[in-house]
């Protein structure tokens, strides 16, 4: 199997033929309209046209919105204190935050602002206005408050200065901030428009419907209009701090289906498809005028084993749980679906700390077998599976659900699957009672502690009873290496030790992470930067891209 670079490599870029530019300008709904010049092709080059399932999507207040497109508009109209240079996720760079430091408590982080750095009014980027939305982003309660729930306090000693205080140790914290959802907004401009940070602010704060159909930000673009469920249209910000887009208009076009999307891409009526499946993208290989590009994916596959004895007092013993880490066809698992990249532990090769290739675990059937033997079970034993039977994502859970369940027939182990819709399969799984689970994922940012909610006393290690209280065989030892990784200034340190938690949970863990999916668009080739656009955080960084 390819190594995840190397799939990259070999699979990003690719063409089709695509219509004359005058099909284009007639089929995207009038575009070449909005020039100022008159000059109609000029205008249509000037405008990107995405064609996206804006059914769900919205609102675009960067405070509330947790769906997916946000995350595209966040960066386009938004700004954050630091971020990352494309897909390389081992750095941290400058975006509103010239400079940082890390205090040795692991704790308390200081920001110090680009001087440069002003809104779409013109207004100068304060520490308050960071003070404030963080507050308000909080306050608000909303789906992604949580990610500010760590925070103890947010503070603005000088205009240039934001100090923000943890409640309790953690190094990474530094790249939550890259989040589009801890975007900084003019706090005058949204206070005017009915935002507030208070404490009651999920019951005061009125500026949701406002932010959707305007922005307050100081990003590369602005919010123009928003017509819900139909289309988002962006402008330059004729203001930027930093004037490096390309495009005049950005245009977010609902097209519900990946299959409507790619077809009017062959039309020319878009220019840029939103993410598709592998299923989708592999037939344009041999065309020559669309390109397809992307990044790896976050969106994960695993299989999680109870730790509890009262939920299947077999399969939580150590010698089951290490067999079926051994019986697991994982090569096979990378070959159920076009594009699948096998993962080679809990945290993917592509993050720092990466579990690599040549460490990847490999099906030993014979030593499985003996590991079922030394714990009294050589008749193999029945146990049951939960899953999903959502088809959102290619293999679908349930594919690997099935490929897992004849993997560990094999060694005797009968495998039952419970698959529900997702809502019913969640209920079950939140509570506790699967015995073993079949579950899509993904980390909120990409830096290896994202597999602190896997570990003992986590929220997602809780649902298979992974605890302090029981933490099994090897959990104190986990806990122990992750405490110290969390307050772990020494970033080689740091990576080394989040290494060794995912290398040993390969062979002893509750959790087996199976493989992903790269998140790829189709496009014109014309467009260029798609490569250095996509990311997990972000998406799509709309004012990197251009055309030739």
């Amino acid at each position: 199997m390819l190594s995840i670079s190397a799939h990259l490599g070999a699979a990003m870029r690719r063409v089709i033929p695509l219509l004359a530019i005058a099909t284009l300008l007639v089929a995207a709904g009038g575009c070449g309209n909005d020039s100022k010049s008159g000059d109609a092709g000029d205008a249509r080059s000037k405008t990107l046209v995405y064609g996206v399932n804006l059914k769900s999507q919205g609102p675009w207040d960067p405070h509330v919105g947790a769906v997916g497109l946000d995350r595209v508009v966040n960066r386009a109209a938004y700004d954050t204190l630091v971020a990352y240079a494309g897909t390389d996720y081992a750095k941290v760079v400058p975006d509103l935050a010239k400079e940082w430091t890390v205090a040795p408590d692991a704790k308390t982080f200081t920001f110090t602002l680009d001087p440069a750095a002003t809104f779409a009014t013109g207004r100068t980027v304060t520490a308050e206005d960071v003070r404030w939305s963080f507050t308000r982003l909080k306050n608000l309660a909303g789906p992604p408050s949580y990610l500010a729930g760590p925070i103890e306090s947010v503070t603005a000693p000088d205009p240039a200065t934001v100090v923000v205080t943890l409640k309790s140790p953690d190094v990474s914290f530094l790249r939550q901030f890259v989040d589009g959802n801890f975007s900084v907004l003019d706090k005058e401009t949204a206070t005017a428009n009915g935002a507030t940070d208070a404490a009651d602010a999920a019951k005061t704060d009125t500026a949701t419907n406002w932010l959707s159909a305007n922005s307050a930000g100081s990003g590369p673009y602005k919010i123009e209009s928003w017509s819900a469920g139909s289309r988002l249209v962006m402008v330059k910000n004729p203001k930027a701090w930093r004037p490096t887009a390309f495009f005049e208009k950005i245009i977010l076009q609902d097209v519900p289906t990946p299959d409507a999307q790619l077809a009017a891409l062959k039309r020319g009526e878009i220019d840029l498809t939103q993410a598709l499946g592998k299923s989708l993208l592999e037939p344009l290989e041999s065309e020559s005028r669309l390109q397809v590009a992307g990044s790896p994916g976050l969106t994960w596959f695993l299989l999680g084993m109870t730790r509890a004895p009262k939920t299947d007092p077999n399969l939580a013993k150590q010698q089951v749980q290490e067999a079926i880490h051994h019986a697991l066809d994982y090569e096979g698992i990378g070959q159920l679906a076009a594009g699948v990249q096998q993962w080679y532990g809990m945290i993917p090769p592509f993050i720092p700390g990466g579990v690599a290739e040549q460490e990847a675990p490999k099906q030993d059937v014979d030593k499985a077998k003996q590991l079922l033997a030394a714990a009294g079970l050589s008749g193999g034993f029945d146990t049951e599976l939960c899953t999903t039977t959502s088809t959102d994502h290619q293999p679908s859970a349930l594919d690997l659900a099935q490929k897992v369940q004849a993997d560990l027939k094999n060694v005797g182990i009968r495998v039952k699957i419970d698959g529900q819709e997702n809502s019913a399969f969640l209920t079950k799984y939140r509570a506790a009672e699967c015995k073993m689970v079949l579950t899509i994922d993904g980390p909120a940012f990409p830096d290896p502690s994202h597999i602190v909610p896997y570990l003992p006393d986590g929220a997602r290690a809780l649902r298979m009873g992974w605890s302090s209280e029981n933490p099994g065989w090897d959990g104190a030892g986990y806990s122990a290496a992750a405490k110290e990784a969390l307050t772990q200034t020494d970033e080689t340190r740091r990576v080394q030790l989040w290494h060794d938690i995912a290398a040993g949970m390969n062979t002893d863990g509750p959790w087996v992470g199976l493989a992903s999916v790269p998140y790829s668009f189709a496009a014109d080739a014309r467009i260029k930067g798609l490569d250095q656009a996509t990311n997990q955080v972000t998406l799509l960084d709309i004012a990197a891209l251009r055309r030739d």
